[in-house]
Parts: structure tokens; C-alpha cells; sequence
């Protein structure tokens, strides 16, 4: 996490990987969910450069980043080809955006809080709308969503971006 109150540690961290790792790192942003959003924390224009040249430190050794790890989503492209992408490249990388798209949040997973809320995601659209509670409801009268949500924000964890999504 490239957290912009350290920058110079986290980047000089960052370099020391980049040199020595025997591992690959994706570098993200950090969000102010702790304060109630999900808006990022305020970057300088030189630190958001640096994220969007670094978003992906690959390791020294010659090692296929997408070989070696474990955990893959597969594209279906417009053309229906289908193309394996990891979900950590997919958060780092700021091209991804799926704003205005259906998003099966909800219906392919689900986000719990500690409170007992269910909602459909932790995104700020995902946790506007919450679904029920665990806690307190009976699980069989919860109305569980049918249909995909129209997502009005950034997917900000791996968890949002394992559902699916549909331009």
C-alpha cells in the first residue's frame, strides 16, 4: 500500500524489492474507508505518477508473474474469448474502472460487517444498500438480490472484483 504520509519510505521500500525480491508486488492506493468512504487519501501529482508507472513490481528473477500466482479471474472478452488475469493486477492497474456496469455483487458474494450487516459489496455502492443482517434477522425473510446492481464506484478490494461484471 503506498500509503502518500510515507512516500518516501514506502518507495524506497518499493526499489529495495524491486532489486532483491524473489516475489512480485502489486502497489496500491490507500482508501479512507476506516473514516466512513471509500475515496482515497490525498495524493500529490508526483505520488500518483509513481503509483501509475509502479503499479506492479515484477520480481528480479525471470518468473511469469501469471504463472506463479494463485488466484485468476478469466475475462470473456466482447469478442467471447477468454483471458486469465489475476485480481491484484486488476486492483493496481487504474484502467480497470467498472463504473456503469452491472455488477453480480450480492449475488456471487456477499460482504458481512462485524455489526451483522450484509451487504452486496464493500464498495461505497455495495455498502450504501445493505441487504440485511445476520445477526438480528432470520436469514430465510431477507429479500436477497435477483438482478446485478449498476456500480457507481470503483471496485477498492479483490473480494468486489470476484463477481462478476457485464458492460
Amino acid at each position: 500500500m503506498l500509503d502518500p504520509d510515507n512516500f518516501d519510505k514506502v518507495k524506497k521500500d518499493l526499489e529495495y524489492m524491486r532489486e532483491y525480491g524473489t516475489f512480485g508486488v502489486f502497489v496500491r492506493k490507500v482508501y479512507k474507508r476506516n473514516e466512513g468512504t471509500t475515496t482515497t487519501r490525498d495524493y500529490t501529482q508526483e505520488q500518483l505518477d509513481y503509483l501509475e508507472k509502479n503499479n506492479y513490481i515484477a520480481p528480479k528473477l525471470d518468473v511469469d508473474p501469471d504463472k506463479e500466482l494463485i488466484t485468476r479471474t478469466f475475462w470473456i472478452k466482447e469478442d467471447n474469448s477468454r483471458e486469465e488475469i489475476n485480481e491484484n493486477f486488476i486492483m493496481g492497474n487504474p484502467k480497470y474502472n467498472f463504473k456503469n456496469w452491472n455488477c453480480y455483487s450480492g449475488i456471487d458474494t456477499l460482504s458481512l460487517d462485524i455489526r451483522g450487516s450484509i451487504f452486496p459489496a464493500y464498495c461505497s455502492t455495495g455498502t450504501s444498500n445493505s441487504i440485511g443482517n445476520w445477526r438480528t434477522d432470520n436469514i430465510k425473510d431477507i429479500k436477497w438480490p435477483e438482478k446485478p446492481m449498476i456500480c457507481n464506484s470503483k471496485c477498492v478490494c479483490v473480494h468486489d472484483v470476484k463477481s462478476r461484471k457485464i458492460k
